[in-house]
């Protein structure tokens, strides 16, 4: 890798990379997506399905569009058929209402988090950030590592309260700078950074 980043946690912890391996993956079960594809058309809406190589839609929205725009992040290809066919780590609906149609039909199975106000993250059942973590913190090599984490949105909030050093940013949801140690500048205005540089890391 360009960065020398060998290890991470990702899809909201339901993927976890050590030295270049994955040492921990929560599939979404492929008739589960099925289920919820359909639900989904019925609403009149559009999800996105990732693995850790790529992201898909099955169709664009007005909303596809304004949640990437507040991520500042490209639309992802439409390939409506490339979950049925590959591992699929973390889903994303597209949507700016009514939550409760989508957390309470999927609550026995799936777990959401509404990260812009266009569109909510969705991982396996009691899946998080933190649970993903865990899977490294767990192991011989990283006992007694001081541990940090950057964190904005309710997504993070688990992996924050986890951490002995828990940083939110400047443009954090209100609700979520309480659970931090420090509050860096927001993330459009080097952030990281100066998180990094707060605690001497850097």
């Amino acid at each position: 890798m360009q960065t020398g980043i060998d290890s991470l946690v990702g899809a909201n912890g339901s993927y976890v990379m050590l030295h270049g391996e994955p040492v921990y993956t929560a599939e979404i079960d492929h008739k589960l997506i099925s289920q919820f594809e359909a639900f989904v058309q019925e609403q009149d809406e559009a999800f996105i399905v990732l693995n850790d190589q790529q992201a898909r839609s099955n169709r664009v929205t007005e909303a596809t569009k304004q949640a990437y725009q507040f991520v500042n992040s490209p639309v992802p290809i439409v390939n409506p058929v490339f979950w049925q066919t590959n591992p699929i780590y973390m889903m994303i609906i597209m949507t700016d209402h009514d939550d409760a149609r989508y957390t309470m039909k999927f609550r026995d199975d799936l777990t959401f988090y509404r990260n812009t106000p266009y569109s909510m993250d969705i991982v396996v059942k009691d899946g998080s950030k933190k649970a993903g973590m865990q899977h490294l913190l767990d192991r011989p090599e990283f006992k007694d590592v001081p541990t940090y984490a950057f964190g904005d949105g309710n997504n993070d909030i688990s992996m924050l309260d986890l951490v002995d050093h828990p940083i939110a940013m400047g443009n954090a949801l209100p609700h979520v700078k309480p659970h931090a140690e420090f509050v860096t500048t927001a993330n459009v205005d080097h952030g990281i950074v100066n998180g990094l540089k707060h605690f001497d890391l850097l």
